[in-house]
């Protein structure tokens, strides 16, 4: 009987693991301009985009977190999250995910953080245009890693990416509890054997 029980608790948790692993996430994020990275390139582009600063926000939705191993073609690698749609807005404008290839449109997951995939982009419509995040590639200070671009006026600016990342979901700590009282309860009964 307590056999059984174990093995019905640990199906359940595995149940509950599975429908975490196999759902979507969602990530709010917030951009705004960088105020450093502007004052590093106060010329050109950046200098017109950094006098008229854009911002935005909205949610990035994402395929389950991913292990890629070993790096792809384009040295694409780790754990990241491929982004499937944006709903959000930028500078007023609704946003739009352009179809992306491999390692475009991937959230890198880094300790507890997010951030646009070294290797790749985010590229979406806004307002008729197309514009892309991305990780900065040319030398730069510190903390000003992200970039909005805009193709149409081939220009960009730096900006602050923040990607509000989750707290674990119910069902998922639900199952890791369930995981804990199996192993528990198994303890316990090897120990109940062992006194008999």
């Amino acid at each position: 009987m307590k056999a059984r029980v174990g093995l019905g608790v640990t199906l359940l948790a595995g149940l509950f693991w599975l429908q975490s692993v196999a759902r979507a996430d969602t990530f709010n994020f917030t951009i705004s301009v960088n105020a450093l990275g502007c004052s590093y390139n106060p010329t050109g582009a950046t200098a017109q985009f950094c006098a008229n600063p854009i911002s935005g926000n909205g949610t990035f939705t994402t395929t389950p977190l991913t292990n890629i191993s070993p790096a792809d073609h384009l040295g694409t690698q780790g754990w990241n999250y491929e982004i499937t749609s944006i709903s959000g807005q930028i500078g007023g404008y609704q946003m739009t995910l352009l179809p992306a290839s491999i390692g475009v449109g991937l959230l890198q997951y880094i300790g507890d953080t997010l951030k646009v995939n070294t290797n790749g982009s985010i590229p979406f419509l806004a307002n008729g245009q197309q514009w892309s995040l991305y990780q900065q590639g040319l030398p730069h200070p510190p903390g000003t890693d992200t970039g909005l671009y805009n193709y149409n006026l081939d220009g960009g600016e730096p900006i602050n990416l923040q990607i509000n990342v989750p707290e674990p979901g119910t069902l998922a700590l639900l199952a890791f509890g369930m995981l804990i009282l199996k192993l528990i309860l198994s303890r316990q009964m090897t120990i109940a054997r062992r006194d008999e």
